[in-house]
């Protein structure tokens, strides 16, 4: 829009003229000085805090003597130069058993399953529905912060995150998605897949690893990243070039990363390297030639993040108050420097919740509030970046060994090779980090032998075909596995030949899982991220041995036999490798076993009602159950049959027996034998199969057994249970007085009922969602809540989870009377048994639900149910309160 004014006069000072005829608020307007008609001298931007708005008839307008004046649309506040950008870097290391595809029980995140778990539950799921409390607890506002973080998720764990908690997965997704609608610039950025040190790896792991995060990238998002995260922000000019050559256009960095900085157009060149510089504007990067000289047609723009801020919200506590949060980022800006300021921080993404408790809604709150209140601006790098293009260059640092830098280590990247004592503990030894890398690296070079060797025969270009390897990864459909094929093999193949090449392709994936850089990051070689690494070695090593190079690890064992550790026990790196093969050289057969001793379990007839089992063949004789048939056993690539054998007498574990490959048919054979003793005789003394007996689970799947057998003989005595948990009721309600129906060892015994039992209705809502069972474990709730026992009840977290999604999904799919009932007695429950958990799902739901209110034309029983639901969520956002007062009035 462009209006004619009159002239004004012009005051200096910085204040802002006046005219007839304009009022308002928000509009950034540039004056040209000039006589009318003509190309102005000079040019003046005035920013003002109104918008322009012409009156009509004002005869002002009509004058001969008029500045010409751009008024750009555009709202602007009065101190739009500061903008601000928060990079969430959501990392975890891939934790999969590469034999079975899934993560192995760990202890130590109880009462969760594995850390993964863990850390969604206190930081990714919750930044996807942050809270903004009353002081009762109730939910004032509820915030995507993704739609406000710059962020990046690893893509391994972007993986597990879509398999086992898909809604906020797609919460995740659709606030990339948005962001970009909006502005032109996705808030998500890509990551190397599976967080290596790039500048430590050969050029060609770099290649495929940028490739394949980039691939993830595109399949979830659905367009091209602009950016990607290093690991460990760890860079080099080699891997600056890579990032350039595949057309990124920023790359995000610790200011003591740089090394010196200039004016574009100027020789003159500033030393940063103390990291002592302006961070609040972007800059270039530029690759040189081979001479040093700097090719001025290609440059990546380079971030650098505010250092001392990000240290105090990562370390010193500043995600605990909004207010000082936003305050800390105000004092951030260079006040003396005019123009755009973008303050950005960097930061692991577990920062908001997992690290700092609650910090989700520390974000929240200083997103929708605090920032805005003191005028400062929330973008992504992007969005900054295409406004505001570097006007000065930089180069990085080389590192002290030519290696690069990184913003974890203060001795460029030697924390992942040894040489520093970053990450060190106490007196312990870090001189295990050089012999587990070199180890490592003489076994990646053994495995590219292999597959260069052996890729020839089935591919065109073997390494080009890894780094298409990425859409099998994504996709292992039939079909995705023909296109691929179809697009790199050198000829037709045949099924022996393309499983071969799979395995060759699935060596290489786990010839660099074993470098994920978390191996290195801490004290001791026997920390469970170093030992996941030499996991992922193992299988590399086994694959080399199944396809007939069995000397191949030679050198890789003797390094890492020279990798101590710090504990005597431990030993060395090799000591720990041969525990990992002999616990996992049976991995597949014991995640077979424990399905099936879970599915016989209590009765004879119990194993039937297990979807992964099949039973073709039974027998029980002299006190003995023998049992062959199929069980699904889980894989890297999804769920395979196993036939099987079980024996058990009485209550103890069973004995099962696998076939090794080609002896299937051995079994039923065997099973022809007139007694179950007679074939357990005969498994004992055959070598083709695979003996699983109680002793051969580690720890951790030992305890697992022992919580199946714990839900088995509670489900086995629930009748039992019950009846004791109503003696209880009955006492409780009929004691004189109060001193006996309050006295604590009393309700302590009553207390450990009730949870038993809620235990069990929720066990069997979980595994039937019906309305019939969800109303029955809302009825005991309501009982045991008005007892005063509702503080036993303790649902595994993924439990909670896995009711509250498949509750609210057919509700928020197709609201009625019939699908809303449930969960409004799910939600009953919840609040009855002060169900943290629990709560915390379906409140992320009924947002969904009720944001569809206003929209839907909900009326009779449908709205008087979304309305009650309403009064109960504990939520009280005054949007939704308007809406449903519309709803109320509709007939």
């Amino acid at each position: 829009m462009a209006g004619v004014l009159p002239r004004a006069p012009l005051r200096k000072g910085g204040s802002t003229p006046t005219f007839p005829g304009v009022e308002g608020n928000h509009a950034r307007v540039s004056f040209c000085a000039g006589a009318r008609g003509k190309a102005p001298d000079s040019q003046l931007q005035v920013r003002l805090k109104f918008a322009v708005k012409i009156r009509p008839g004002n005869p002002a307008l009509d004058s001969g003597d008029n500045w010409d004046i751009i008024i750009s649309m555009e709202k602007h506040h009065p101190s739009h130069n500061k903008f601000f950008a928060l990079h969430a870097h959501f990392y975890q290391p891939p934790r999969e058993n590469p034999w079975t595809g899934r993560i192995d029980p760990q202890s130590s995140a109880w009462p969760y399953h594995d850390w993964n778990s863990r850390i969604a539950r206190e930081c990714y799921l919750p930044n996807s529905c942050a809270r903004i409390n009353d002081a009762s607890g109730r939910v004032l506002e509820l915030s995507n912060n993704y739609l406000h973080l710059n962020f990046n998720f690893g893509p391994t764990l972007f993986s597990w995150l879509e398999k086992h908690y898909p809604y906020y997965y797609k919460k995740i997704i659709a606030a990339a998605r948005q962001s970009r609608e909006k502005t032109g610039h996705s808030n998500a950025i890509a990551q190397g897949y599976n967080h290596i040190i790039m500048p430590l790896a050969s050029p060609r792991d770099q290649l495929t690893q940028a490739l394949w995060g980039i691939k993830d990238f595109e399949h979830r998002f659905g367009f091209m990243p602009e950016s990607m995260w290093l690991p460990e922000t760890a860079a080099s000019d080699e891997t600056m070039r890579l990032l350039l050559n595949l057309g990124l256009k920023y790359v995000i960095l610790s200011p003591y990363q740089a090394e010196k900085i200039t004016a574009r157009g100027s020789e003159a060149w500033t030393d940063v390297s103390s990291g002592n510089f302006d961070t609040t504007r972007p800059y270039a990067w530029h690759d040189t030639l081979p001479d040093g000289t700097r090719e001025k047609s290609r440059s990546l723009a380079v971030f650098f993040y505010d250092g001392p801020l990000s240290k105090a919200a990562a370390f010193d506590g500043l995600t605990k108050d909004s207010s000082a949060f936003a305050d800390r980022v105000e004092a951030s800006f260079r006040h003396g420097r005019h123009g755009r300021q973008l303050v950005s921080m960097a930061v692991d993404g577990e920062t908001f919740g997992h690290h700092h408790k609650f910090g989700d809604m520390t974000l929240a709150h200083a997103f929708l509030h605090e920032l805005k209140s003191r005028g400062i601006e929330t973008v992504n790098f992007g969005t900054f970046l295409a406004a505001n293009p570097p006007a000065h260059e930089v180069r990085i640092k080389p590192g002290p060994d030519g290696e690069g830098t990184a913003w974890s280590c203060a001795h460029g990247v030697r924390r992942w090779k040894g040489g520093c004592d970053c990450g060190g503990e106490g007196s312990f030894s870090l001189n295990w980090r050089l012999p587990l890398r070199a180890a490592l690296i003489s076994l990646r070079d053994a495995a590219a032998n292999i597959y260069k060797a052996e890729g020839s025969k089935f591919f065109r270009a073997p390494w080009e075909a890894r780094n298409a390897y990425a859409d099998i990864l994504l996709d292992r459909s039939p079909e995705a596995e023909e296109a691929f094929f179809s697009g790199n093999a050198s000829r037709a193949l045949s099924k022996a030949e393309k499983a071969r090449a799979i395995e060759l392709l699935e060596m290489q994936k786990h010839s660099m899982l074993m470098f994920t850089s978390c191996g290195w990051f801490f004290s001791d070689i026997s920390r469970i991220e170093a030992l996941q690494n030499l996991r992922y070695a193992a299988r590399a090593a086994e694959t080399m041995r199944r396809l007939g190079f069995e000397n191949a690890d030679r050198t890789f064992l003797s390094l890492l036999e020279m990798a101590h550790s710090n504990f005597p026990e431990a030993a060395s790196g090799l000591k720990l490798y041969e525990k990992i093969l002999t616990e996992n050289s049976m991995a597949r057969e014991k995640a077979g076993a424990l399905i099936i001793a879970e599915a016989m379990l209590g009765s004879e007839e119990s194993c039937a009602g297990c979807a992964a089992l099949q039973a073709e063949q039974r027998t029980n004789k002299d006190g003995i159950l023998a049992v062959r048939g199929k069980v699904m056993a889980p894989g890297p690539d999804g769920p395979f049959p196993m036939s099987f054998c079980c024996l058990r007498r009485g209550e103890e574990f069973p004995l099962i027996f696998f076939p090794a490959r080609g002896r299937e048919g051995g079994l039923k054979e065997i099973f022809t034998k007139e007694s179950p003793a007679d074939i357990l005789a005969a498994l004992e003394k055959d070598r083709g199969f695979t003996r699983i007996s109680f002793e051969d689970f580690s720890w951790e799947e030992k305890t697992l057994y022992a919580w199946m057998l714990a839900d088995s003989a509670r489900n086995n005595h629930a009748a039992a249970i019950f009846g004791i948990l109503e003696d209880y009721l009955y006492l409780l309600g009929r004691l004189p007085g109060k001193t006996l129906s309050s006295w604590a060892p009393l309700r302590a015994q009553a207390a450990a009922y009730a949870g038993q039992a809620a235990g069990i209705v929720f066990s069997r809502a979980q595994v039937s969602p019906s309305p019939a069972e969800i109303e029955k474990f809302s009825a005991l709730a309501a009982r045991l809540k008005a007892a005063g026992l509702e503080g036993g009840f303790a649902p595994s977290p993924e439990g909670s989870a896995e009711l509250a999604a498949k509750t609210a999904e057919p509700a928020l799919a197709s609201p009625s009377p019939e699908t809303l009932a449930p969960l409004r007695n799910l939600l009953k429950a919840a609040l009855h048994l002060d169900a943290g958990d629990l709560l915390f799902h379906l409140q992320n739901y009924l947002m969904d639900l009720f944001a569809e209110a206003g929209k839907e034309k909900f009326t009779g029983e449908t709205a008087a149910a979304v309305q009650e639901i309403y009064s109960l969520s504990g939520i009280i956002i005054e949007r939704f309160n308007s809406r449903l007062e519309e709803m109320a009035g509709r007939k």
